[in-house]
């Protein structure tokens, strides 16, 4: 009973299956699924290689970005990064996709 009481306290280790579970909301930006994505891979024990941070990074966009990053072939993250915006970036110009917008803390209280 303890245990189960105050397990909610035990801090989670992050492990590479956090980052393949890991999934870009549909209606969230690149730039907020980078910095999330981000948040979790900083917090593993151990460095993975370039070209596995691609590949679990091309898998975890949403379907209308990772679709098209799976078939191209990346060097550094950077690079897969940069077109995921560009494709983002094509898709609201198109009007395909609308991103939520972010809550702005209200001050004037």
């Amino acid at each position: 009973m303890f245990v189960e009481n105050f397990s909610i306290n035990i801090a989670h280790k992050i492990s590479i299956t956090d980052l393949y579970n890991i999934r870009q909301f549909d209606d969230e930006s690149i730039a907020d699924f980078v910095a999330r994505w981000r948040g979790i891979i900083n917090q593993l024990s151990f460095s993975l290689p370039q070209s596995q941070q691609i590949e679990l990074f091309t898998r975890s966009c949403a379907n209308h970005i990772s679709s098209t990053l799976r078939i191209q072939t990346f060097h550094t993250f950077e690079e897969a990064f940069t077109m995921a915006r560009k494709l983002e970036s094509r898709a609201i110009e198109q009007g395909k996709l609308k991103l939520r917008s972010k809550s702005k803390p209200d001050f004037s209280r």
